[in-house]
């Protein structure tokens, strides 16, 4: 029988279904993959646009990673919505310890609405944290 390879996403919510960690882990399975996810942000959205963006702390998604890190392992690693500095920065010190190949990271807009989920230009101290 034919192990899996292990894939992590670590992303946001999309209540709506069409990006995030819904859309990663979707993918994942049509790869034939096993998908894992390390959830970083809540989001409110639907084909109309984002209506609000909730990120979790550094502290849920640490406790989230080392969770599946240190028990099942991951090949890769594939990053997506990190709301805010100190997500990227945790992130960032989350993967500087994993063994997998370099991660992936998209940016996104809203699937159905095509709306930046994240400011178009973002600054300076918001650049690191783009969807």
């Amino acid at each position: 029988m034919r192990i899996p390879p292990r894939v992590l996403t670590v992303a946001g919510s999309d209540s709506g279904g069409g990006a995030g960690i819904q859309a990663d882990l979707k993918t994942m399975l049509a790869l034939g993959v096993h998908g894992m996810s390390v959830l970083t942000a809540v989001t409110a959205q639907n084909s109309r646009g984002v209506q609000g963006v909730w990120p979790l702390p550094a502290e849920a998604v640490r406790a989230q990673f080392r969770s599946v890190v240190d028990d099942i392992g991951v090949q890769a690693v594939k990053t997506g919505m990190l709301a805010s500095a100190e997500l990227v920065r945790t992130v960032a010190d989350l993967l500087a310890d994993v063994t997998a190949p370099p991660s992936s990271s998209t940016r996104s807009a809203s699937p159905s609405t095509a709306t930046p989920c994240w400011p178009p230009r973002p600054s300076k101290r918001s650049a690191p944290a783009c969807c």
